[in-house]
């Protein structure tokens, strides 16, 4: 199973037009069941009815359009299908993605405990005369800003056919990234199509979109554990990631605004392959940025999950303790001649509800994390990140505390064209105590 695992950036895009306000309704009994009348299958949408099907469906990474078909060719079941045309954006080279919802207040439903279920399928048709890639996953989180896609599977749709497109998903794997008892939604994610307009962009057809039921309940294994000290460092309060566990693999993801060979490769490594010394262990994270104009573009980023945070206990500390209380995580980078500026850090809030670029004072002025251009001096050697959680909770003045009570993750972007690949070498993400800031 081919596995990829991204969380994209929306701020380009919020949410679409289509998710306006809806009334006090009822999704229709005859979606409780498939078209085939198989008990066991829950359809959330065959979108046979304007709302809820298209009215909730949210667009981000500038999707392009999603309209409703009628044409019986591309129409699996019933009178009527969904046709997509993914477009992404033009200069981040943004991949597309399109959200359905699996609850509703509104129209009283709610799938979103996927312990109940183990598949997620949908038909789909291509009615373009090339092959194109769709991924097909759970998202935990949207807002204005951005929207949470989770491990996914991505199938090939060949031209001018019907296709089962299938994920049958580990729990354990999906819980890694995000609360699997209440998430949020259903993916669909293109590669960027390289064409401003939907009309240049392939027609897809989508039918029947149902979650298939589990003979039981499956609770996941609860397999994040986190060092509370650490040897030779007294102030040590959590681990956050130091890629040193197996799980730890799984937790990561990443988007980009192409492939991996146009952008960057991400991989835990031996640090000493590398020459490295690791400041944790014996292994740490490799990112080797390539060069070129995609590379470049702010969708490039990789993703640390809410989870992890709210593992290490970080909501549960004191706001007495906030002012001399850090987020710490261990940098350097290897490539002689080089200039990585524009390697910079973004948090959010749970359920990818909020984001903020964070900033910490120093010298009375405002600044973000960049590291410097190369220097014989500090080049292969480590250097130190840390943000205390009182300016993680005030950023610009604001009284912002759900950052530290309602962690949602931090994703590092790579947003800067250079002539030549780029090695950057990170460890030891975590949580210390450390000098009290003089907050006056």
């Amino acid at each position: 199973m081919k596995k990829i695992l991204n969380v994209l950036l929306a701020g380009i895009l919020g949410i679409s037009a289509m998710a306006f306000g809806v009334g006090c309704q009822t999704k229709p009994q005859a979606e409780e069941q498939s078209a085939t009348g198989n008990a066991n299958e829950v359809v959330v949408a065959n979108f046979e009815q304007w709302a809820p099907d298209f009215q909730l469906i949210t667009l981000h990474n500038y999707f392009g359009k999603i309209s409703r078909n009628e044409d019986a060719r591309y129409v699996k079941s019933g009178k009527y299908s969904a046709r997509l045309q993914p477009v992404g954006g033009v200069v981040s080279k943004s991949q597309p993605v399109a959200v359905i919802p699996l609850s509703s207040a509104g129209f009283d439903f709610s799938y979103s405990d996927l312990t109940e279920y183990e598949e997620v399928y949908a038909y789909m048709y291509n009615a373009s005369d090339k092959a194109v890639d769709v991924t097909i996953g759970f998202s935990s989180g949207r807002s204005a800003n951005a929207v949470s896609t989770l491990a996914g599977e991505t199938v090939t749709l060949p031209a001018g056919e019907w296709k089962r497109v299938s994920y049958l998903f580990d729990i354990d794997m999906v819980s890694l990234q995000g609360d699997v008892t209440d998430m949020v939604g259903i993916y669909f994610m293109f590669n960027n199509s390289g064409v401003i307009y939907p009309d240049d962009a392939p027609s897809i057809y989508v039918d029947d979109l149902t979650l298939v039921k589990a003979a039981t309940k499956r609770n996941p294994t609860d397999v994040i554990v986190l060092d509370k000290t650490q040897p030779g460092n007294a102030n040590y309060i959590s681990e956050l990631i130091d890629f040193e566990k197996p799980y730890q693999k799984y937790v990561l993801s990443a988007e980009r605004s192409g492939t991996e060979e146009e952008t960057f490769s991400m991989s835990i490594v031996n640090a000493s392959d590398y020459n490295v010394q690791a400041t944790s262990g014996k292994k740490v994270l490799r990112i080797l940025k390539h060069a070129g104009e995609r590379a470049s573009t702010a969708t490039n980023v990789v993703i640390f999950p809410e989870t992890i945070f709210k593992k290490s206990g970080m909501p549960n500390i004191p706001e007495s303790e906030w002012d001399s209380t850090y987020i710490c995580f261990d940098y350097c980078y290897t490539t002689e001649g080089a200039r990585i500026g524009g390697l910079s850090w973004w948090v959010f809030t749970e359920g990818m509800q909020d984001r903020l670029h964070p900033y910490h004072l120093e010298n009375g002025e405002w600044k973000s994390w960049t590291p410097i251009s190369y220097n014989p001096n500090t080049a292969n050697s480590w250097k130190t990140f840390k943000i205390s959680l009182y300016e993680l909770a005030k950023p610009n003045g604001k009284d912002k505390k759900e950052y530290v009570q309602k962690p949602g993750g931090i994703w590092l972007q790579f947003n800067i064209t250079t002539p030549i690949d780029i090695e950057i070498f990170l460890d030891n993400f975590r949580l210390e105590k450390g000098e009290k800031l003089n907050i006056n």
